[in-house]
């Protein structure tokens, strides 16, 4: 009766695709001393088979080895030695490799060496540099990968907050759009620096934590066609200030490392941060109290124009415009717009997405200490007009929204700084009256 065998098959030099065919020349038999091992001259390839091992060139046609391995061993077909072999083999077995081919599996397995690690979604075997926590980049690069940049809003995925014991309704939680502008020109080198920027930028952010298809994302990579070859809109899921915090050191390092490859800061550039509806109270049938939330941040927004305009560094544009532009009925006119939704969606305070408040008033960022001023702000914005009523926010001074803000020492004096690059100094004294507070 003939037994099950499972056999160890060694790979010489380079592979040239993941499949073994190749063009042979006609081979003669020559004979062997004994039954246990026989080889075949196939051009200038020669194949040794032993009882439980294989040595395969890997120039050698899969269906010659089969018919020598078929003379000589147990419990295999020729389909089934091709079919394991021709799904398993490496892209680049440029050393010796040894592999255990299962015939009742169906499976090959290879003994990886110390350079080499297995992707778990493709399963082919790539250098570990090519390897980014259990995926290989290709796999990565792929539409839906990790490391793909999809259409303008075409990501179909939803933005979940992974965040544990979150409150939505007390805690705002903000998803940021990063825009890096591509500054290397229309060139042939984009596809390659684009490429690595997104790849490099998810071994950062998630590392080894990358180890299953279902990995929680952290991020999502975009064109936007108001950028240079439609450069990268890095879009982070959704997840409060603290955890921004947290991820600083990453966002920092993330930013840095797009600059090497051409992408970062420009006049087009622009930096929305979206803030969930929840926070003001609202449920899936009814968003009234963000849309009225939504009014109060806008009429605080208007009337304190030019100092956003300075904290975040910019001049008025097309892609962030001023809630309102005359001064006649503006309170009314600015509260039925806004809860009506009847602003085009590249006004500043931009209520027409159905989950989240968009706040487009900000510029691109240099670093992440601009990421934290913008949030910080951002979320000291939220907490005044959730708290405060109609009436207190048309009557409310700068200062009153600064105090809401989270690292008031820290931010207050880039405050300070930047609205004073602008020419604005009339909150210099009680900018420093905070500062004094905050010291004591």
């Amino acid at each position: 009766m003939k037994t099950k065998k499972t056999f160890k098959i060694y790979m010489d030099n380079e592979m040239i695709g993941n499949l073994m065919f190749v063009k042979m020349k006609d081979y003669d038999t020559i004979n062997t001393r004994n039954s246990d091992k026989f080889a075949r001259i196939l051009a200038d390839k020669i194949v040794f088979v032993t009882k439980d091992s294989l040595r395969v060139n890997s120039q050698v046609n899969p269906h010659i080895a089969s018919e020598l391995i078929e003379q000589h061993c147990d419990n295999y077909r020729i389909d089934d030695f091709y079919n394991c072999i021709s799904r398993s083999l490496p892209f680049n077995a440029d050393k010796e490799a040894e592999y255990i081919v299962n015939f009742e599996q169906g499976t090959a397995k290879r003994k990886l060496n110390a350079n080499e690690r297995e992707c778990k979604h493709c399963h082919r075997i790539v250098s570990k540099n090519r390897i980014i926590g259990a995926f290989c980049e290709t796999c990565l690069t792929r539409e839906d990968g990790f490391a793909f940049r999809y259409n303008y809003h075409s990501f179909g995925g939803k933005y979940t907050i992974y965040e544990k014991n979150l409150n939505q309704n007390k805690i705002p939680v903000f998803g940021a759009e990063i825009e890096r502008d591509y500054l290397g020109g229309w060139s042939s080198d984009f596809e390659y620096d684009l490429k690595n920027a997104m790849l490099k930028a998810v071994k950062i952010l998630y590392g080894e934590k990358l180890n299953s298809p279902q990995a929680k994302r952290k991020a999502v990579f975009m064109r936007d066609g108001s950028l240079e070859c439609d450069g990268i809109e890095w879009i982070t899921f959704p997840q409060s200030y603290k955890a921004y915090k947290k991820e600083a050191s990453k966002i920092d390092e993330v930013l840095k490392m797009m600059r090497k490859y051409n992408f970062g800061n420009s006049e087009n550039v622009g930096n929305h941060i979206h803030i969930n509806r929840k926070f003001f109270g609202d449920t899936e049938s009814n968003r009234d109290e963000s849309r009225f939330a939504g009014a109060k941040m806008a009429l605080l927004v208007n009337e304190y124009w030019e100092e956003f305009l300075a904290i975040a560094r910019r001049e008025e544009s097309d892609y962030a415009e001023k809630p309102i532009q005359s001064k006649e009925d503006k309170l009314f006119t600015l509260v039925r717009k806004t809860m009506d939704d009847e602003y085009n969606h590249t006004v500043a305070v931009n209520l027409q997405h159905n989950d989240t408040i968009e706040i487009r008033v900000w510029a691109g960022i240099n670093n992440v200490s601009d990421l934290l001023l913008f949030l910080d702000l951002t979320q000291a914005l939220a907490i005044f007009a959730k708290k405060k009523s109609l009436e207190s926010c048309q009557k409310a001074k700068f200062k009153d929204i600064l105090a809401y803000l989270t690292d008031k020492k820290e931010h207050l004096l880039e405050i300070r700084k930047r609205l004073n690059e602008y020419d604005i100094k009339k909150h210099n004294e009680t900018i420093d009256e905070m500062l004094n507070k905050e010291e004591k």
